[in-house]
């Protein structure tokens, strides 16, 4: 098994970061952060409506 690139308490404070940048420059609206339970995976169900939102585009 691969180790994490970050432990896993990093990732709040990291996107807190990245958050706040966003804020800043007035598009809050364009960061999200979706939390798993569990082992790395890619479920992709918050990256899709995350897209569609930003994108406009058609759900599937």
């Amino acid at each position: 098994m691969k180790a994490p690139v970050v432990p896993d308490e990093w990732v709040p404070s990291k996107y807190a970061k990245t958050r706040r940048t966003y804020v800043g420059m007035g598009i809050e609206d364009q960061t999200e952060i979706e939390f798993l339970l569990g082992p790395p995976s890619i479920r992709g169900v918050g990256t899709y409506q995350f897209l569609h939102n930003q994108l406009n585009s058609p759900q599937r």
